[in-house]
Protein backbone atom coordinates (compact mmCIF):
# COMPACT_ATOMS: atom_id res chain seq x y z
CA UNK A 1 0.00 0.00 0.00
CA UNK A 2 1.16 3.65 -0.97
CA UNK A 3 1.34 6.13 1.83
CA UNK A 4 1.85 9.97 0.97
CA UNK A 5 2.84 12.47 3.64
CA UNK A 6 1.45 15.67 3.74
CA UNK A 7 3.55 19.06 4.87
CA UNK A 8 3.52 22.35 4.96
CA UNK A 9 6.07 25.33 5.65
CA UNK A 10 5.65 26.21 9.66
CA UNK A 11 4.16 29.87 8.95
CA UNK A 12 1.89 29.24 6.19
CA UNK A 13 -0.46 27.29 7.95
CA UNK A 14 -1.25 30.52 10.23
CA UNK A 15 -0.70 33.20 7.77
CA UNK A 16 -3.08 31.97 4.88
CA UNK A 17 -5.51 29.11 6.75
CA UNK A 18 -7.60 29.41 3.56
CA UNK A 19 -4.89 28.48 1.01
CA UNK A 20 -3.23 26.13 3.47
CA UNK A 21 -6.83 24.03 3.62
CA UNK A 22 -7.54 24.64 0.04
CA UNK A 23 -4.04 22.94 -1.06
CA UNK A 24 -4.27 20.33 1.22
CA UNK A 25 -7.89 19.17 -0.03
CA UNK A 26 -7.00 19.83 -3.74
CA UNK A 27 -3.68 17.33 -3.25
CA UNK A 28 -6.13 14.75 -1.50
CA UNK A 29 -8.41 15.41 -4.53
CA UNK A 30 -5.91 14.32 -6.65
CA UNK A 31 -4.54 11.22 -4.70
CA UNK A 32 -8.45 10.10 -4.42
CA UNK A 33 -7.84 8.63 -8.23
CA UNK A 34 -4.61 7.29 -7.73
CA UNK A 35 -3.57 3.88 -5.47
CA UNK A 36 -2.89 5.93 -2.15
CA UNK A 37 -4.45 4.05 0.77
CA UNK A 38 -3.04 6.24 3.64
CA UNK A 39 -2.44 9.98 3.99
CA UNK A 40 -0.47 11.14 6.61
CA UNK A 41 -0.75 14.91 7.45
CA UNK A 42 2.16 15.79 9.15
CA UNK A 43 1.46 18.99 11.57
CA UNK A 44 4.54 21.81 11.80
CA UNK A 45 6.00 23.31 14.55
CA UNK A 46 4.54 26.88 15.35
CA UNK A 47 6.93 29.65 13.63
CA UNK A 48 8.87 30.81 15.78
CA UNK A 49 7.72 34.63 15.83
CA UNK A 50 4.29 33.00 16.22
CA UNK A 51 2.35 34.35 18.78
CA UNK A 52 0.32 32.07 21.65
CA UNK A 53 -2.79 32.64 20.00
CA UNK A 54 -1.39 31.69 16.20
CA UNK A 55 0.15 29.02 17.59
CA UNK A 56 -3.14 27.38 19.18
CA UNK A 57 -4.33 27.88 15.67
CA UNK A 58 -1.87 26.62 14.06
CA UNK A 59 -2.32 23.21 15.94
CA UNK A 60 -5.96 22.91 15.75
CA UNK A 61 -6.20 23.60 12.59
CA UNK A 62 -4.29 20.62 11.63
CA UNK A 63 -6.50 18.53 13.40
CA UNK A 64 -9.77 20.30 12.20
CA UNK A 65 -8.27 19.60 8.51
CA UNK A 66 -7.29 15.86 9.34
CA UNK A 67 -11.00 15.28 10.57
CA UNK A 68 -12.37 17.52 7.34
CA UNK A 69 -10.14 15.30 4.96
CA UNK A 70 -10.99 11.80 6.78
CA UNK A 71 -14.50 12.31 6.73
CA UNK A 72 -14.17 13.52 3.09
CA UNK A 73 -12.11 10.76 1.77
CA UNK A 74 -12.48 7.58 3.99
CA UNK A 75 -13.81 6.00 0.94
CA UNK A 76 -10.64 6.29 -0.80
CA UNK A 77 -8.26 6.09 1.60
CA UNK A 78 -7.00 6.45 5.30
CA UNK A 79 -5.97 9.96 6.94
CA UNK A 80 -3.76 10.24 9.92
CA UNK A 81 -2.29 12.77 11.85
CA UNK A 82 1.32 13.15 13.02
CA UNK A 83 1.17 15.53 15.84
CA UNK A 84 4.50 16.98 16.00
CA UNK A 85 4.08 20.18 16.30
CA UNK A 86 1.72 19.41 19.74
CA UNK A 87 4.96 17.41 20.90
CA UNK A 88 6.96 20.26 20.08
CA UNK A 89 5.38 22.64 22.11
CA UNK A 90 4.85 20.37 25.03
CA UNK A 91 8.74 20.20 24.78
CA UNK A 92 9.48 23.82 25.08
CA UNK A 93 7.40 24.34 27.81
CA UNK A 94 8.91 21.80 29.89
CA UNK A 95 12.21 23.46 28.80
CA UNK A 96 10.99 26.52 30.67
CA UNK A 97 11.01 24.35 33.74
CA UNK A 98 14.40 23.12 33.32
CA UNK A 99 17.74 24.42 34.87
CA UNK A 100 20.24 25.29 32.78
CA UNK A 101 22.70 22.60 33.45
CA UNK A 102 20.15 20.10 32.35
CA UNK A 103 21.75 18.40 28.88
CA UNK A 104 18.48 17.98 26.89
CA UNK A 105 17.95 22.07 27.53
CA UNK A 106 21.30 22.58 25.96
CA UNK A 107 20.83 20.76 23.34
CA UNK A 108 18.18 22.05 22.40
CA UNK A 109 18.98 26.09 23.04
CA UNK A 110 21.52 25.74 20.80
CA UNK A 111 19.31 26.34 17.86
CA UNK A 112 16.92 24.04 16.85
CA UNK A 113 14.92 26.97 15.44
CA UNK A 114 15.60 27.42 11.83
CA UNK A 115 15.76 30.37 10.41
CA UNK A 116 14.00 29.69 7.47
CA UNK A 117 11.29 32.38 8.99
Amino acid sequence: PSIVVLQEQSSKPWKSPDKFRAAASNLCAKLATTTVRSVLLYQTTPWQQCTKTQEKELLNGYFQLAHALAKKYSANFGISLAPVGDAWLHLRRALVRMDDTNPLRLLLDRGLWDTDG
